[in-house]
C-alpha cells in the first residue's frame, strides 16, 4: 500500500531480450544483475513485451543452452509460436 492507504501502481517496463536471456545463463557476465532485476518485476513493474522477445529468449536458449533448457524457460505468457520452436 501506498501513502493514505492507496494501492501502489506498478509502472510499466520494458526489457531487451538480452536481460532475460542473460539472467537465465548463469555464464554471461551481467547474469546477477540481470536476475535481480528480473526477481523485482513481480512486485514493482508490469512487463509490456513484444510477444517477439520470449521467442528470441526461447530460440537463443535451444541454441546456446540446448532444447532442454530452452522448455523449463518457456512459459504459458511465451504464446503459442513459442512452444513450436
Amino acid at each position: 500500500m501506498g501513502p493514505l492507504g492507496m494501492e501502489q501502481r506498478s509502472r510499466i517496463l520494458t526489457l531487451d531480450s538480452n536481460v532475460m536471456i542473460a539472467a537465465l545463463k548463469e555464464d554471461e557476465p551481467h547474469s546477477d544483475h540481470c536476475a535481480e532485476i528480473l526477481e523485482k518485476v513481480p512486485d514493482l513493474f508490469v512487463l509490456s513485451e513484444p510477444s517477439v522477445i520470449y521467442q528470441e529468449v526461447c530460440g537463443t536458449l535451444a541454441r546456446k543452452a540446448g532444447a532442454d533448457e530452452e522448455k523449463e524457460a518457456n512459459t504459458p505468457f511465451a504464446g503459442e509460436n513459442a512452444k513450436n520452436l
